[in-house]
């Protein structure tokens, strides 16, 4: 669906959000053409939310360096 969006707005910011709920779906939809991703829905209610957002974080940052 990103990439309907980036496709016909090329120029607006896309951002993820919603449903995301660990590191593999926010890589997903960076590869579908969002700009930015938000895993947190549901990461809120975790304790260790703190340190699996860092985690997505890291992960999203390795995953998109050549």
């Amino acid at each position: 669906m990103m990439h309907l969006a980036k496709r016909y707005a090329p120029r607006a910011t896309i951002f993820a959000n919603g449903g995301l709920h660990n590191v593999e779906q926010a890589v997903a939809a960076l590869d579908d053409g969002a700009d930015k991703a938000q895993p947190l829905r549901g990461l809120l209610q975790q304790d260790a939310a703190q340190a699996l957002t860092n985690e997505c974080f890291s992960a999203l940052h390795n995953a998109r360096m050549p």
